[in-house]
């Protein structure tokens, strides 16, 4: 299933699989990168891919400075 993530007012399409009966992934492209994340449910990996793409942004910007 596909879902739409706003991770700092931008939308990014995100597919969710079931990987196992307790394993949901989470991938889409961020920034030119795609961002991987599990969770125990759907709306867990999906809370997760949001976290992990918030942090690279965070990164990103302190490596410019």
């Amino acid at each position: 299933m596909e879902r739409t993530v706003t991770v700092w007012g931008k939308p990014h399409a995100v597919t969710i699989k079931q990987a196992s009966r307790m394993a949901f992934t989470a991938v889409g492209n961020f920034q030119g990168e795609m961002l991987l994340a599990r969770g125990h449910s759907a709306s867990a990996a999906l809370a997760a891919w949001s976290a992990s793409a918030k942090s690279r942004t965070s990164k990103r910007a302190i490596a410019l400075k």
